[in-house]
């Protein structure tokens, strides 16, 4: 957090797979997803090849996504869908993380996107974590200009 406050937040855009990319960060998601009785599964539609973009800091924001949804996910399932859409005839990268959790309504999207907040005071003592998850994916999303399928534009 404190690299991306300092402005040191991206390196130059590089060709990759984003299907390879989510096969890797699902399976290394599938430990903590298994001590939850966690299901989860990868839907991959319309990518025909590499891409271009920082798969560094997509993965991060992926693992993140993962990660929280996996932690507050209990005998349900997380899915993890990819596409590569053409908009505006440009090819983008969607990525959605969809899981059966507890869940949050959009209002208080916003605090739990601010650094060292969590969820709810009674998680705190039930799960781990600084509360910098989804503070980096906001982050990062702002730097990249993400439009969430909600609407909601970071």
């Amino acid at each position: 957090m404190a690299d991306l406050e300092a402005g040191a937040t991206t390196g130059k855009p590089v060709s990759f797979d984003p299907a390879e990319l989510a096969q890797r960060l699902l399976s290394e998601a599938s430990t903590h997803a298994a001590l939850n009785g966690n299901e989860t599964a990868l839907h991959i539609t319309g990518i025909d090849g590499p891409i271009l973009g920082e798969p560094d800091r997509i993965a991060e924001i992926t693992a993140n996504l993962l990660d929280n949804a996996l932690k507050f996910t209990r005998d349900g399932r997380v899915d993890l869908v990819v596409a590569t859409p053409t908009i505006e005839g440009r090819r983008h990268l969607r990525l959605e993380v969809r899981d059966t959790g507890v869940g949050f309504d959009t209002a208080t999207l916003a605090a739990l996107t601010d650094s060292f907040t969590q969820h709810d005071s009674t998680y705190r003592r039930e799960f781990d974590g600084l509360g910098l998850g989804l503070a980096l994916v906001r982050r990062y999303c702002e730097i990249f200009t993400v439009i969430l399928p909600t609407g909601h534009t970071f």
